[in-house]
């Protein structure tokens, strides 16, 4: 209860309200305009006070406990001393049965309690001020009937329905002009709120097609890098830096590793280096993070089966996922590695056989000097130009003799083999009659032939009794060394044949035709020749003993020899046909040969009928 004083009850205002929130704020309201206020929580207490104090005015809410407010008014308006009390009931009294039964209660006027504060000040001050007439008069009437089946019965005069109704129209004007104003604010934040809306409709708009436009670019560049990563030809693959895995693969780095893509990517780094190159392998790695390098080349890379290939690796930072990566990319180089190797050892042979033939080419010019000596001497002990010879004597001068001649051929097919490898031999060319050279090299194996009993004989097609460009001597030795084994492997009985027929090339191909042996028809390939040069093929055939065909291979390496049968019965270097071969080449020529063991051979070289000027 706030003041009490007896003596100013006609500003005493009795508040009845059980709600502590709301009885503060109607309390703030009238003490700031002078008025002492009393509170009851209750609605009997709230009669109680009344009765005690007799107010000037009586506030009340409808819902109390204990009694309601229109309990409590009906019992205010029943006590005689306390009827002419004016009686607010304060709530929404929206529903017509609360209007009725504000009415039974005999209450004088109603207000809400959103109402605003002048509204509320100016219905408590009328209420004090103007009193409601005509009450206790004599058209005093019950009113009883019925509404939506509840029975009513209301005790009032004219004055209070008249006073309680005109309340309840200031409290519908009230709402409905706060209500209009709210529905104009209402519309004006609606159209605020659409404006709103539409703006960021508009955004959105734009926002989710830039979006899209986002998207379709990013997945036109996933696309692009998906298939750019998957088509590439270099192995690709990404390893996530945080635990050395891999993250990706293309279908190049499965094929060269030989593994499945879901294999490779349960595997690390350490899975696809051989285990004693991986300290080379991380520090290489290492320096490509910190950007020292970009590729490491020639690197060992292990595949599934356990061999090893050599690769160049290219890698690049990468972020998949928000996570760094490092995408590489592996080159099979292994093909380049062993050409390299290759080369180098090539090299390092030619060098060797540059130094070989350097070195047969000086020790040549050594032996040859002393060797003349011991020839040219022999040749005058055998001449008796130093007085006569006893047959023991002679015999040994012829010995001395021979061998020192056949020293001297061995060592000028040395020096002429290594001239040859070393590039330093030229051709001395002359123009000659192909039939007379032929006939000058037949006419050095006569009288050996005749003595071994083997018919030697040449066969010259009409076309190839021609003039011919070429080294005159040097034909004469390839014809010296090819009929030198022929005649050597050629029992007694049996026949060597000098052949020449002339050969046009065709494009840059010579076909070749020999009727009556049972291999097929050659086609030799001439590097030097053109489009329209003559070739000369001179063949020398044989019924001697023939060579094996897993022996072919061997006759044109220098120092080579067949069988062990072969060196035992028959004498021989293994220099003459590997520098055949050398001197025909060095004219621009090839060197064929065809044999069946037991039945012969056939060796055929062929020369242009005109060198070319250098």
């Amino acid at each position: 209860m706030y003041g009490t004083d007896e003596n100013e009850t006609g500003k005493l205002i009795l508040i009845v309200e059980d709600s502590l929130v709301q009885t503060e704020v109607l309390n703030r309201k009238l003490s700031r305009e002078g008025y002492r206020v009393v509170v009851a929580h209750n609605g009997a207490k709230g009669l109680e006070l009344a009765r005690t104090l007799s107010p000037a005015l009586i506030l009340s809410d409808i819902v109390m406990p204990v009694m309601d407010g229109y309990r409590m008014c009906r019992e205010i308006k029943d006590t005689p001393f306390l009827k002419e009390v004016p009686v607010v009931l304060l709530t929404q009294l929206y529903e017509p049965e609360e209007i009725i039964r504000g009415l039974e209660s005999g209450a004088d006027a109603y207000m809400t309690k959103t109402v605003c504060d002048d509204l509320f000040m100016a219905k408590v001050q009328a209420l004090l001020n103007n009193p409601v007439q005509f009450r206790n008069h004599s058209d005093l009437k019950c009113t009883s009937f019925e509404y939506e089946h509840k029975h009513y019965e209301v005790h009032s005069d004219r004055a209070q329905t008249l006073s309680f109704l005109i309340s309840t129209y200031e409290n519908a004007v009230w709402q409905n002009r706060e209500l209009n104003k709210v529905q104009n604010q209402l519309r004006t934040l609606n159209e605020m709120l659409e404006e709103t809306i539409e703006k960021r409709t508009r955004e959105l708009t734009n926002e989710i097609a830039e979006r899209k436009k986002a998207e379709d670019d990013l997945r036109e560049s996933e696309l692009r890098f998906r298939t750019i990563f998957e088509t590439n030809t270099d192995g690709l693959i990404t390893l996530r830096i945080e635990d050395n895995k891999f993250y990706m693969c293309n279908r190049a780095i499965c094929r060269m590793l030989g593994y499945s893509e879901d294999e490779l990517l349960r595997l690390g780094i350490a899975d696809i280096h051989p285990k004693d190159e991986l300290p080379h392998v991380i520090s290489q790695f290492e320096r490509q993070v910190k950007g020292e390098i970009s590729v490491v080349e020639d690197l060992l890379v292990k595949r599934k089966d356990g061999s090893v290939i050599y690769a160049d690796v290219n890698t690049s930072p990468i972020t998949l996922d928000g996570k760094p990566h490092i995408i590489g990319a592996f080159r099979d180089v292994t093909d380049r590695k062993k050409l390299q190797e290759s080369e180098v050892a090539r090299l390092a042979a030619e060098e060797g056989s540059r130094a070989k033939s350097d070195f047969l080419a000086n020790m040549s010019h050594e032996l040859r000097t002393p060797l003349n000596s011991v020839i040219g001497f022999s040749e005058v002990l055998q001449d008796d130009l130093c007085g006569p010879l006893n047959e023991k004597q002679r015999e040994y001068v012829g010995n001395i003799l021979i061998s020192g001649r056949h020293l001297l051929s061995l060592i000028n097919d040395i020096l002429d083999l290594s001239k040859v490898e070393s590039g330093k031999m030229e051709l001395e060319l002359s123009v000659f009659s192909l039939r007379e050279s032929l006939n000058d090299s037949l006419m050095m194996f006569s009288e050996k032939s005749l003595n071994g009993g083997v018919n030697i004989h040449l066969k010259l097609s009409p076309e190839a009794d021609v003039t011919i460009t070429a080294d005159q001597r040097k034909l004469k030795q390839i014809m010296f060394n090819l009929l030198s084994n022929a005649v050597k492997f050629t029992p007694a009985g049996g026949s060597v044949s000098v052949q020449a027929r002339m050969m046009r090339v065709e494009g840059r191909e010579m076909r070749e035709e020999h009727p009556g042996l049972t291999q097929p028809s050659s086609l030799i390939s001439h590097p030097s020749s053109d489009s329209h040069q003559d070739f000369i093929e001179i063949s020398v055939t044989d019924t001697g003993i023939g060579i094996r065909a897993e022996n072919i291979p061997k006759l044109f390496q220098p120092f080579s020899q067949l069988e062990p049968v072969y060196t035992r019965e028959f004498k021989g270097t293994g220099l003459g046909l590997a520098l055949t071969r050398r001197l025909v080449e060095l004219h621009g020529g090839t060197v064929q040969v065809e044999s069946q063991f037991g039945r012969g051979s056939r060796f055929s070289f062929t020369l242009p009928l005109k060198q070319r000027a250098v």
